[in-house]
């Protein structure tokens, strides 16, 4: 089996037979990878600690014929600030569940990668982690080539009109009420949410304050479960049992 050295933050982690741990990580040269830390449940295990969720690490990858297999470890930094926070580790938790939907296997990932880390950085220290969490949303959608429309009818390119106004994630966005745009999935937003989204998601770093966060926060879920294809149960978590007001 050949070794290859990777620069990797840990998204999941699942338990696997009597000792081990199956990693989850997303690799800046590798995109998302699947290896197992063989021992990591064991008191004392050299990598116990670089299994936990949102560590980063270089590790020593060895490919099996059936699995990959963590065979060395340096940690770089596990983020202590999210583990000491409820708010801020589920925060972090949520954002990985994105990445880990998001993230193409042996596919080179820098700028998700690097956003990620950024990411995890302002959750640790910023003044409001629930508007910092909303921005990370934002710009993995520009990475993904995923931004909605939030203040252009996506059927008419006009502005903004309605208050309440209708948004679909099917749509791609705002949608006029007098577009006649037949989404099923539609609901209704506050219009200042939306132009509050399409103001954060210029911003090159979280700023201090959102208005009406928790409800913008409400609508990327909706977006983000439409681009995902799947159940993400970190993120409704943060929905129920995290305090997002601004």
């Amino acid at each position: 089996m050949a070794d290859v050295s990777v620069h990797a933050i840990v998204l999941r982690r699942r338990d696997q037979g009597e000792s081990d741990r199956r990693l989850t990580l997303i690799c800046r040269d590798q995109g998302r990878l699947d290896a197992v830390a063989r021992g990591a449940r064991k008191s004392g295990s050299r990598l116990a600690g670089i299994s936990e969720p949102l560590c980063e690490a270089t590790l020593n990858i060895a490919s099996g014929p059936r699995n990959s297999y963590v065979t060395q470890a340096i940690p770089m930094q596990s983020f202590r600030e999210l583990r000491s926070d409820y708010d801020r580790l589920s925060f972090g938790l949520a954002l990985a569940e994105i990445v880990e939907a998001v993230a193409v296997p042996n596919q080179a990932a820098d700028d998700l990668f690097d956003h990620f880390k950024l990411s995890l950085t302002y959750l640790s220290h910023h003044e409001n982690p629930a508007v910092c969490f909303a921005w990370s949303l934002l710009q993995l959608m520009d990475i993904e080539g995923r931004q909605p429309s939030w203040n252009r009818c996506v059927t008419t390119g006009g502005s903004v009109a309605e208050n309440p106004a209708w948004v679909s994630p099917l749509a791609g966005g705002y949608i006029s009420s007098g577009s006649h745009h037949d989404a099923q999935d539609r609901f209704l937003v506050r219009a200042e949410v939306l132009l509050g989204l399409q103001a954060l998601s210029g911003l090159a770093a979280p700023p201090p304050k959102l208005r009406y966060v928790e409800e913008a926060t409400r609508v990327l879920y909706d977006f983000w479960l439409e681009y995902a294809h799947k159940p993400l149960p970190a993120f409704l978590a943060v929905l129920q049992g995290v305090n997002l007001v601004s």
